[in-house]
């Protein structure tokens, strides 16, 4: 029995590390084509044709987030979207304009593809047909449920704790933005779900002097009593 199980494990790392180097690959070809300005030529030539691309997502990172980030123009995009092992993107440009632009062709092409926001600041995107990659949702997963389930139902609470979420989310992803993360983790702890808000040390960090807000919204949320 260990010795099957043993086969499995090696097997499966193998499959991960030739994955993880055709993602290297597939990166690297991404940034020289970049540099041409020429993304859609490879989508079409590189991803398409690949048959290991298969039931996969397309990420566009904003540079607010990571400075490798890249978010690329519409031609790029309508040519992603003619690739069919790709079922969705997720778009954290941080910008209602550009996702409103990639909702606009969605639509018009291709209506199955799931566009994920990663708008934090900008969380009732779900109301104009994206769904949500929110990094602002693990503060308080149950909170968004409710928000889901209200904004399904067409119940007009959905309004309110939208916007008190909003708050939340505009203190929290304020620059630097990777510094949300220390945000979650204080937010975290202050409901008792973890018990350090200890970060990355190469992650920013927010200062102590955070809590009270993060505290007073938890509050108002009704997650914190008082």
């Amino acid at each position: 029995m260990a010795r099957h199980f043993d086969d499995r494990l090696v097997k499966l790392l193998q499959y991960f590390a030739d994955r993880v180097q055709h993602i290297e690959e597939i990166s690297i070809q991404v940034r020289a084509v970049s540099r041409k300005r020429d993304i859609a030529w490879h989508v079409q030539r590189d991803v398409v044709t690949d048959t290991r691309n298969t039931d996969t997502c397309a990420f566009e990172l904003g540079p607010q987030f990571a400075p490798f980030g890249r978010v690329y123009d519409l031609e790029a995009y309508r040519a992603l979207l003619t690739v069919p092992q790709c079922l969705g993107a997720k778009h954290s440009s941080l910008s209602r304009p550009l996702e409103w632009q990639r909702l606009a062709l969605r639509d018009a092409l291709r209506p199955d593809f799931l566009l994920l926001t990663g708008n934090d600041l900008a969380i009732d995107m779900v109301m104009y047909g994206s769904d949500y990659l929110l990094g602002l949702s693990t503060f308080a997963p149950d909170l968004f449920a409710r928000r889901d389930s209200w904004w399904e139902a067409g119940d007009p609470r959905f309004y309110p704790l939208n916007d008190a979420l909003q708050y939340l989310g505009c203190f929290a992803f304020r620059e630097p933005v990777p510094g949300y993360r220390h945000n979650a983790a204080q937010f975290l702890q202050l409901r008792g779900w973890i018990e350090s808000d200890a970060t990355h040390p190469r992650s920013p960090q927010r200062p102590e002097s955070d809590r009270e807000v993060l505290a007073e919204i938890a509050r108002s949320l009704g997650v914190l009593a008082d």
